[in-house]
């Protein structure tokens, strides 16, 4: 049977596609996955066969449209929305002719959350088996813990309603391709109601931990909670540098925004730079995408430019963030506490939830981000022993699940129905 796995987005949505594609490779599965042309090295590195998706999401992420995204989103969320649908638009059509190619030699295709509906009609033109595996709870519920719900404790109706706008918004961002496409396959056109129906409907298998999101008791036997899908870089190397830093003093912070790009990265650094000072921490700060640079730095800090997390965090007395959830993943197993500085998307959510769990404080989002915001919640971090304490009882349970094989059982399950 062949299996095709699309991973259409920045490496937080590459990297655990790339753990469920070598274990469902390791049960005998045909595998191929779909991404960014820019990512084709890495999986082919795994031992993977790669289909190139032309749209490159990290030049994407660094394009005018993405700093725009990224920059201004977290305070005005209406034009994220607007921004984020201008995007899709743009490049989602390439995409799917991509994707429509890259699909035929497929009996199944496994979808991500970028990709849900395009695949969908995609799967419906081709006849093929449609199974998602999501990292963020987007199924319908009454339940507080989900996605965009307001009423975090208990089950509400209000909740419900909430689910109902956050697909009907889903549809907004996805219809502007998805229609052109539907009509070129010769489908009828798709609405909202449609929409919601299909994703409340489909075998969906979630990459996450159900001690950060409990299983709402509404949801079927069509949905599955798996367990977080690590990918872990056995063979890395620190280099000399950082090895040397953080044996010269106490364990430092981590503070990096992953693939969130950014307009003055400059003026982030100096903010960076000055919080670590007011709050007397070291700090190990990652450039990412976001095109940090600095040729003069203190000594209390080290400038990085990639390293895997599954080694670097558990060695940090605290996490800043972007609040991705593949980052949101590494930071809870490795057992210490975080705070998430939201840009767009799903981060949000990832920052309510981890405070409210008692693993991290308050997420700021990142235009709200000051020196002084930064450097008190550094203090807390490096102080508050109640949430180092409950952060490394999480991370103790997350490091003993095995999300990927359970994500395997479950696909193998639905595939037998």
């Amino acid at each position: 049977m062949h299996i095709c796995l699309i991973a259409f987005g920045t490496r937080g949505d590459v990297q655990p596609t790339i753990a469920l594609a070598k274990r469902l490779q390791r049960a005998g599965y045909q595998v191929q996955v779909a991404a960014g042309t820019n990512f084709e090295g890495w999986i082919r590195s795994h031992g993977l066969e790669f289909a190139g998706i032309s749209v490159d999401i990290q030049a994407l992420m660094n394009s005018e449209g993405g700093k725009k995204w990224t920059n201004n989103s977290s305070s005005n969320p209406l034009q994220e929305l607007q921004t984020m649908r201008t995007l899709f638009k743009e490049h989602g059509t390439e995409a799917a002719h991509d994707l429509y190619r890259i699909c035929e030699s497929a009996d199944v295709i496994i979808s991500g959350f970028t990709t849900l509906a395009i695949i969908d009609s995609i799967a419906t033109h081709q006849k093929k088996r449609h199974i998602a595996a999501l990292l963020q709870p987007s199924s319908k519920t009454r339940s507080g813990a989900a996605l965009t719900n307001p009423f975090i404790n208990g089950n509400s109706i209000v909740n419900l309603g909430a689910s109902f706008l956050y697909q009907s918004l889903l549809w907004y961002l996805f219809s502007p391709v998805v229609n052109p496409s539907r009509e070129q396959w010769h489908l009828p056109r798709h609405n909202a109601a449609q929409f919601r129906h299909m994703l409340n409907h489909l075998s969906i298998v979630y990459g996450f931990s159900e001690q950060v999101i409990p299983r709402p008791a509404d949801w079927g036997e069509h949905v599955a909670i798996s367990g977080y899908w690590f990918l872990d870089e056995p063979d890395w190397t620190p280099p000399p540098a950082l090895s040397d830093f953080l044996s010269a003093g106490k364990p430092p912070m981590y503070l990096g925004f992953g693939s969130m790009s950014n307009r003055n990265p400059e003026a982030t650094l100096q903010l960076i730079l000055d919080a670590l000072r007011q709050s007397g921490q070291r700090g190990v700060i990652s450039s990412g995408w976001s095109g940090l640079k600095a040729t003069d730095l203190p000594d209390n800090v080290y400038l990085l430019e990639s390293a895997p997390h599954s080694w670097l965090f558990p060695r940090m007395a605290g996490v800043v963030h972007h609040g991705g959830a593949g980052t949101t993943a590494a930071a809870l197993r490795a057992g210490v506490p975080m705070t998430i500085v939201p840009h767009i998307a799903d981060q949000p959510f990832w920052g309510r939830r981890a405070a409210e769990i008692g693993v991290g404080t308050r997420p700021i989002p990142r235009h709200k981000l000051t020196t002084k915001t930064l450097a008190d919640v550094l203090s807390v971090l490096a102080n508050d022993n109640n949430m180092r304490q409950k952060a490394a009882a999480v991370g103790k349970i997350i490091q003993s699940e095995d999300g990927v094989t359970r994500a395997v059982e479950a696909i193998q399950k639905i595939l037998m129905m």
